[in-house]
């Protein structure tokens, strides 16, 4: 997933200059609903930073366990 977004985001010419990369990931339940997001941070010498955050799990139904956030969260991690 990474490799993809990557290549949509930025271009090949922009990685001379790439000083660090961010990765940021936060849930939150809000009521009914649990959302997991990600945020990818390309940080440059000469140029302003560029994010993108993503929907990376979305658990709405009070009868699902941890069983179906596990594979949710796990399948966006490894892909």
């Amino acid at each position: 997933m990474l490799q993809q977004v990557i290549n949509n985001i930025i271009i090949r010419e922009q990685l001379q200059s790439l000083t660090h990369v961010d990765l940021l990931v936060g849930g939150d339940h809000g009521g009914v609903k649990f959302f997991m997001t990600l945020k990818i941070l390309f940080s440059f010498q000469k140029s302003a930073t560029t994010s993108r955050l993503f929907q990376s799990a979305s658990v709405s139904q009070s009868k699902d366990d941890t069983k179906i956030l596990d594979t949710a969260v796990s399948f966006y991690c490894v892909s």
